[in-house]
């Protein structure tokens, strides 16, 4: 039996499903916050960090999608490349 998928991700699918035929002007942006040392992954980090990306993607307009890993994904139409540059 295959393993159900996490709700953001499933959101994640949902929503790149909606954009496919459209993806003109349409960014995603990565964060592979599941690449980081442990050290550099408490939850209190990666709350921060979670908190910092989801005000730039107030800013911008743009959906974020937590996963499972703890990576980030934030698809936003007419994003700018250096929208997040201060967040990083």
């Amino acid at each position: 039996m295959a393993k159900p998928i996490p709700a953001a991700e499933q959101q994640l699918i949902e929503k790149l499903k909606r954009v496919q035929y459209n993806l003109f002007n349409i960014t995603a942006v990565v964060f592979r916050l599941s690449a980081l040392n442990p050290a550099n992954k408490s939850p209190n980090q990666l709350k921060m960090t979670q908190n910092a990306i989801n005000n730039t993607a107030i800013r911008t307009q743009s959906e974020v999608f937590v996963l499972s890993n703890d990576d980030i994904v934030v698809i936003g139409q007419n994003l700018p490349p250096q929208a997040f540059e201060r967040t990083i």
